[in-house]
């Protein structure tokens, strides 16, 4: 028999007055899943957080941990524990009381050997005496994390846990996250506003929008395959070249006839939608071709970043476009190409 998900919502609504905050949502999680969501403010993914966590009240709405409904029980109750981006360490207190408050009410032994293993599992030994104001950031993120996981949620929360950290330390400590997750086994849930980070540490992203999920799939399904131009554009830098649907083609691949001529793309679910519906084709910058057979186009600007290079370009009509490739010869400012692409690495998504 399958295990019970980590996480199940299930027609989850949280209204403030007038305003809807999660609009209808359900979501599943696989137990020892690593999940991110992924959106900008003011989407509802806070709130959600909030209302897994036991501090919100569904408007509407169940929410299962382990299989156990727990919509209706206080934080306290749920085997669910937060992270918040502030940590909320006590300054007054070492390492390792910070470690054990979270273990209150257990044997002095029995305290003392699990304070132990969490120093050791989140590579703190030696630091057991220290106050948080003579850590880093990265290890003052791993003494917080220590004590979310001192009693073994089922669930971990975490609320932009890495937002406080300056861009190097950020990245470090990310590897770090993913590395104690994989350790640990626990089901992590991450909110972020920032996609390099969620396309690092998830096993899964949720992109949300307006209180829905409006995408959720692996990193790669999501930065190759979005189903909308908000998604592509939330995942990284996309080219979008606007045109109308064309006859079905082979090998799921649709023609999208634009104002430069004919190109094919991944039908990315229109296989069945009319000729002559109005899309866009989207594609990376890391997936244009340059020169050979394609839509002409002139180079506006090229920008040399030491492992690529970057090419700013523009089609006749004036629609931007960037390219990005390995250094060495190429067009260069202020010369005429043609941009191409495979088909299987371009989609059309609705305009």
């Amino acid at each position: 028999m399958a295990p019970a998900p980590s996480l199940r919502v299930r027609g989850l609504v949280k209204r403030f007055g007038s305003f809807v905050a999660v609009d209808g949502l359900d979501l599943a999680l696989t137990p020892g899943e690593f999940f991110c969501l992924l959106g900008p403010s003011g989407c509802g993914k806070s709130t959600l957080l909030r209302m897994v966590a036991g501090f919100e009240t569904p408007t509407e709405g169940t929410i299962e941990v382990a299989g156990a409904d727990v919509t209706g029980l206080p934080p306290h109750r749920r085997p669910v524990n937060m992270m918040f981006q502030s940590y909320a360490l006590f300054p007054h207190m070492s390492v390792v009381a910070n470690i054990g408050y979270g273990l209150k009410g257990l044997p002095k032994a029995k305290t003392e050997a699990r304070v132990a293993e969490l120093l050791r599992l989140v590579r703190l030994e030696g630091f057991q005496d220290r106050r948080p104001d003579t850590l880093s950031g990265g290890q003052r993120q791993r003494v917080a994390l220590a004590r979310a996981i001192a009693r073994e949620p089922a669930l971990l929360l975490l609320d932009e846990p890495l937002g406080a950290l300056d861009r190097g330390l950020r990245e470090e400590t990310q590897g770090e996250l993913r590395g104690l997750q994989r350790r640990l086994g626990t089901s992590f849930v991450v909110v972020t506003h920032d996609p390099e980070e969620a396309m690092m540490l998830a096993d899964r992203i949720g992109v949300m929008e307006r209180g829905r999920l409006v995408q959720v799939g692996p990193p790669a399904e999501l930065y190759r395959r979005p189903v909308s131009r908000y998604v592509a554009g939330l995942l990284g830098d996309v080219n979008l070249i606007s045109g109308h649907l064309g006859p079905p083609g082979a090998e799921d691949t649709r023609e999208v006839v634009t104002a430069h001529g004919a190109v094919r793309a991944a039908a990315n679910g229109v296989d069945t939608a009319a000729e002559g519906t109005a899309v866009v084709v989207a594609i990376r910058p890391e997936s244009l071709i340059l020169g050979g057979d394609g839509l002409p186009a002139t180079v506006e600007e090229t920008t040399f970043l030491g492992d690529r290079v970057r090419r700013l370009l523009h089609l006749a009509d004036g629609t931007p476009l960037r390219a990005s490739g390995p250094p060495g010869s190429g067009p260069e400012r202020g010369t005429g190409t043609t941009v191409g692409f495979d088909p299987a690495d371009a989609v059309i998504l609705p305009d």
